[in-house]
């Protein structure tokens, strides 16, 4: 039961994660927009684990890229190596204070602006720089919220 309970959840939540990464902003707000695929989607692997982390990170991305009409696998190309470094470094990364964390995700969201910036340049596509580099200051923000908000419940029905 807890395994459909996780899955549903997860898939609401990239499915949030989505809606707001296309929700429509006044203009002088679209460059403030978090990261929240990559808010969510670390935050659920470093608290849960990443058995569908990946594989629905990067179908997440690719409906991203068809919403906003921009070449196929962008996002994900530069949402799958952050998610990767999260996979491989799960446990120390849960090891630290909430606060180490956070600045260790500050490496995630900087790392996602980079790529993004980079793979923008090398498919031609033509949007603001800026719009990379400011959300990685609210995503930080936010990510002590994400990492406590997804933390597992204690399960009543366990024994013990």
């Amino acid at each position: 039961m807890t395994l459909l309970r996780d899955s549903l959840l997860m898939l609401g939540l990239m499915a949030a994660a989505l809606l707001l990464m296309l929700l429509p902003l006044p203009e002088p707000l679209l460059p403030f927009r978090p990261a929240w695929l990559l808010l969510v989607l670390s935050a659920w692997t470093l608290q849960r684990g990443h058995e569908v982390a990946l594989p629905g990170a990067f179908l997440a991305a690719l409906l991203l890229d068809a919403a906003r009409g921009v070449t196929l696998g962008l996002h994900g190309v530069a949402l799958l190596i952050p998610l990767a470094i999260v996979v491989q470094w799960r446990a120390p990364l849960r090891a630290l204070p909430l606060w180490q964390s956070a600045l260790a995700a500050i490496g995630l969201f900087v790392l996602h602006a980079a790529l993004l910036t980079l793979l923008d340049g090398i498919t031609g596509e033509h949007s603001d720089a800026s719009a990379h580099w400011w959300p990685i200051l609210l995503s930080t923000l936010l990510w002590p919220l994400a990492v406590l908000l997804l933390q597992p419940r204690p399960d009543s029905n366990r024994p013990g």
